[in-house]
């Protein structure tokens, strides 16, 4: 039982951070106006590149932003988890990496409230973060 529990939980937050892709998305294209402007493009990078580091590529002339988004439904200051890679690429972004970090309602049908962190890693180290899994093999152990 507890491992359908877990499941469920486990696609229920895939859930959460593919619609709050989707409704970000949606913002930012009006937010840019980019419908229509052929100088400007937004592109929903983690769905043709889940390894990227970002979610969402905007480019305007001399403006880029690699954003990921981290989505929630109880509040903008509930834990989340970043990967290694995530943290390695928005921090050689520099001002061009971002973080949205999105709080929709229950339903996943808006937005409720989002928050934008620029260059959000900064002079931050990975010992400044609270590491909570660690990738290794059999061999590690031998």
């Amino acid at each position: 039982m507890e491992n359908l529990e877990l499941l469920k939980k486990l696609e229920r937050q895939s859930e959460i951070g593919a619609r709050g892709e989707e409704l970000l998305l949606e913002r930012l294209k009006a937010d840019f106006k980019v419908d229509g402007d052929s100088k400007k493009s937004l592109i929903h990078t983690s769905q043709t590149n889940a390894s990227a580091g970002y979610d969402i590529e905007y480019h305007f002339e001399d403006e880029q932003r690699y954003i990921e988004v981290k989505t929630t439904t109880t509040s903008l200051d509930a834990d989340f988890f970043f990967t290694t890679n995530e943290y390695e690429v928005l921090k050689s972004k520099g001002d061009e990496g971002y973080l949205y970090r999105v709080l929709l309602d229950e339903d996943l049908n808006d937005i409720v409230d989002f928050k934008i962190e620029r260059n959000p890693f900064g002079d931050k180290e990975t010992s400044d973060f609270k590491a909570i899994a660690f990738k290794a093999r059999l061999s590690d152990f031998i």
